[in-house]
Order: C-alpha cells, then sequence, then structure tokens
C-alpha cells in the first residue's frame, strides 16, 4: 500500500480549501512491473479503484479530507490523503 497525504503546513482552511474530485488517469502510464488492484473495503481505504484487464476505470472515486487544529492556532488545518493499492507483477 502506497499512503499520499497532501496539506499545507503554513495555511489554514481558511485560505485553503482542499476538495476531493473525480481522479484522472488520462496520463497514466502503465508499468510493465506494477499494477494498480482494486480497493475491496471502503471503510479501511481512501480510494476506490475498479481495475480490468486492460484499462482503469475509476469511477465515483474519493479521497478523505481531514481537518486538525495545532496547539499553535486558532484555525484547522486540512489534508487529503489517497491510499493506492500496488502489486508487483512477477519477472
Amino acid at each position: 500500500l502506497i499512503c499520499l497525504q497532501f496539506g499545507s503546513w503554513s495555511s489554514s482552511k481558511d485560505k485553503i480549501e482542499l476538495q476531493v474530485g473525480e481522479l484522472d488517469f488520462s496520463e497514466y502510464l502503465e508499468n510493465g512491473e506494477w499494477i494498480i488492484l482494486p480497493f475491496l473495503n471502503f471503510l479501511f481505504f481512501c480510494c476506490l479503484f475498479h481495475y480490468s484487464s486492460a484499462n482503469m476505470h475509476v469511477p465515483d472515486s474519493e479521497g478523505n479530507v481531514t481537518a486538525k487544529y495545532y496547539e499553535c492556532c486558532p484555525e484547522a488545518f486540512e489534508d487529503i490523503k489517497f491510499t493506492l493499492h500496488l502489486r508487483r507483477r512477477t519477472l
């Protein structure tokens, strides 16, 4: 599993609003060594992927946006988390 987390250390939720949109794989280049596997349990993973033998379709995919308060600041800071499930093909 590969977990990706994006957020800002300097700008609060009031200045940057993170939104989850549809995942765009239009520039995805399939690698001969790695494949992205489907996520079967949405409760434990952030994204929902469907993988068919030749093409990858990602309908209604979602990420997880969370807001956190820190002791230093009264504002909330958001981050977005995505998790990819990769498998190495046998050589």
